[in-house]
């Protein structure tokens, strides 16, 4: 997934260096044009703004999410066949992203974190009445008292 956006975003970054180029090229030969010098800015910003579909596309299927919706704050948590998540949280000033590996058995899941472990999740969750319930001691009491994530997408309730 990385590699794919990786080759994406420096094909992106050499078209725009192509046009650039094309463009001084135009610039220096303006008394002496032709549709020589036009055809590869045209084929350039073909490229550029070809719609190429999303990103979802190149991803595995969703197989269940989670949402949570706080204040100033909204959280989705996207688990897919392929066994990897990804959460977007959005927050009054910023927006993180996480990610990492997960195993389901039976009703309990195991998030493998690349990285630093969300503090209201942890590492184990129980899915239980439609809500994800953090089983770790690392989690407050409270937010394993009273769950913020539950299953779905977000619904407005705040």
């Amino acid at each position: 997934m990385l590699i794919t956006a990786s080759i994406i975003g420096l094909a992106g970054i050499l078209m725009v260096v192509g046009v650039v180029r094309q463009l001084i090229l135009v610039v220096k030969n303006r008394h002496n044009l032709n549709l020589g010098y036009f055809l590869p800015i045209t084929i350039y910003l073909i490229f550029l703004f070809l719609p190429t579909g999303s990103v979802e596309d190149y991803l595995s299927p969703i197989k269940f999410r989670a949402s949570h919706e706080g204040t100033n704050a909204q959280s989705v948590i996207y688990f897919r066949n392929d066994h990897t998540f990804q959460m977007h949280s959005t927050m009054a000033f910023f927006s993180e992203w996480s990610i990492g590996k997960w195993q389901q058995k039976k009703d309990t899941l195991l998030l493998n974190w690349d990285g630093r472990v969300h503090p209201k999740l942890g590492r184990t969750l129980l899915v239980d009445s439609g809500y994800l319930k953090p089983l770790d001691a690392l989690v407050a009491k409270e937010l394993r008292i009273r769950p913020l994530f539950y299953l779905d997408c977000c619904k407005g309730q705040n």
